[in-house]
């Protein structure tokens, strides 16, 4: 159902997992989106939306290009790197850093009215990936204490849901399952996660969108979970049992990584406050998402 805001939000990372599902929600609720991709993304995940938004590859034209086209009124910043697919350090620093900064500085420019950018709640230390968004992570708290714009901060425990990258976590472990493999190796499964269900996250980033005139301070943070943390391991039995899966579970072939976070729970009260839940549950939001993954192995 569309809000016709009128308002325009530059999106990056908008062919990836997050980034399709928000540009739709986006779409849907009556904002004009300009999305930020390399001219090498696959769009598939937003193939029926092209031709309703704007697209910039910004590997061949200037960032800038997308803010004097028309006023951009927000940006959010939902394109990552973890840096699990061979990428070097540099390309990390670039898509978790670099291209930020460039947005924030240009947003700042053309008095963009907030920049939402999208956290993760893992420990600094843990690597590449986490060190450059903490980092950037500072460059927005000094951008809003000096002229702007508004900075919010969105750290995600661990979404899933349909159409995700086979690097997760979650996705990983269906496709395994679905196709059959002899055994999967395993840590121990004792560390526990906040699960939330991908939808239920864009539907945390619209309310916060909706209620931008409310803030009060130049820079605000959400925690976006479900607000419970379960056992890996726990978690594992329901992808196998719901996939039908006779793949053998080798729970402790696998060493904890160093610096392993043993449980993460999402404060999810502030949300809560301004009317936001999640409203899918675990046990359904994986339904639908090994029905999703049954269907393209099919």
């Amino acid at each position: 159902m569309s809000n016709n805001t009128g308002q325009t939000v530059l999106l990056s990372g908008a062919t990836g997992f997050l980034g399709s599902y928000l540009l739709r929600s986006l779409v849907e609720n009556g904002y004009s989106v300009v999305a930020i991709k390399r001219s090498t993304s696959n769009p598939w995940r937003i193939a029926d939306h092209l031709d309703r938004i704007e697209v910039l590859d910004a590997d061949r034209s200037p960032l800038s290009e997308a803010f004097e086209r028309r006023r951009i009124d927000i940006v959010i910043h939902a394109a990552t790197c973890y840096g699990r697919k061979g990428e070097s350090v540099c390309q990390v620093i670039e898509s978790n850093l670099l291209l930020p900064l460039e947005l924030l500085e240009l947003a700042q420019r053309h008095s963009a009215q907030a920049f939402l950018n999208t956290d993760t709640v893992l420990p600094e230390g843990l690597n590449y990936y986490v060190l450059s968004k903490k980092q950037f992570l500072e460059y927005g708290r000094r951008f809003a204490a000096g002229a702007g714009p508004n900075f919010m901060n969105l750290r995600l425990e661990h979404i899933y849901g349909p159409n995700d990258d086979s690097s997760g976590f979650i996705p990983f472990l269906i496709r395994a399952f679905l196709r059959g493999e002899a055994h999967v190796d395993l840590t121990r499964g004792e560390q526990r996660r906040d699960f939330v269900y991908v939808e239920d996250a864009v539907e945390a980033y619209l309310l916060l969108l909706r209620n931008l005139d409310r803030l009060k301070t130049p820079f605000v943070e959400y925690t976006i979970g479900s607000g419970e943390a379960r056992e890996l391991a726990s978690v594992v039995r329901r992808i196998h049992q719901a996939c039908g899966a006779d793949t053998e579970l080798r729970f402790g072939a696998l060493p904890y990584r160093a610096g392993e976070v043993m449980h993460s729970q999402a404060d999810i009260g502030p949300l809560q406050s301004l009317g936001w839940s999640p409203s899918v549950g675990l046990d359904t939001g994986l339904i639908r998402t090994i029905d999703t993954e049954r269907r393209r192995e099919c």
